[in-house]
């Protein structure tokens, strides 16, 4: 009675398909070894952008973040000045971050196969990859710039609205919607109180 053959048996019997095998594991190998590169990059970026920050570009940060949230205050003050009924109006505004800029990024990636034959028939392919990232640059009359992709705006943590008129209730709800629609906060984050007339 013949022995049944196994079909690793079968596959690897035959030196045609014992290539195509090898080529299969050194493609899988290639993979994976691919995939934990761009982790490897992905990762190492993450680390550069989260790098710790000098005191001076921190301390100017929080007064940028501080102009801006003195800026927004000011123009929602103007705004809700002129609601009827509102008088006398200060707003306070809490960021909890500043607008975030992207810009727009050259990325290339290639990826280079070379096979090998070695002079006893055996062949082995070398898979080289790389990944280089560069930030578009435009000219123009001020000089060199980044090309802006898109601008997120900032989040806001909080509104405090003092207003002569807020014990109105119907003001107070003028007041609270206007505020929340401006910049796209729930009202939740808005707090109108009455404010002490002069």
């Amino acid at each position: 009675m013949a022995k049944k053959e196994g079909f690793l048996e079968k596959v690897m019997g035959n030196p045609e398909q014992q290539k195509r095998v090898y080529l299969v594991v050194i493609l899988i190998i290639g993979l994976i070894l691919l995939s934990m590169y761009r982790a490897g990059s992905e990762d190492s970026m993450r680390i550069e952008n989260n790098a710790p920050v000098s005191k001076d570009v921190q301390d100017k940060s929080d007064f940028e973040l501080q102009r801006l949230e003195r800026e927004i205050a000011a123009s929602l003050a103007r705004i809700l000045s002129d609601i009827d009924g509102a008088g006398k109006v200060v707003v306070e505004v809490s960021l909890a971050k500043g607008p975030e800029f992207l810009y727009i990024e050259d990325r290339t990636n290639t990826q280079k196969t070379t096979e090998e034959r070695d002079d006893r028939g055996g062949t082995r392919d070398i898979i080289e990859v790389s990944y280089t990232q560069k930030t578009v640059i435009a000219k123009n009359r001020d000089g060199d710039e980044p090309v802006l992709s898109q601008i997120i705006p900032s989040e806001v943590r909080g509104v405090l609205v003092v207003a002569e008129g807020a014990d109105d209730s119907e003001v107070r709800l003028a007041l609270s919607r206007a505020v929340s629609t401006l910049l796209d906060i729930p009202p939740h984050r808005v707090e109108v109180v009455t404010g002490k007339g002069d």
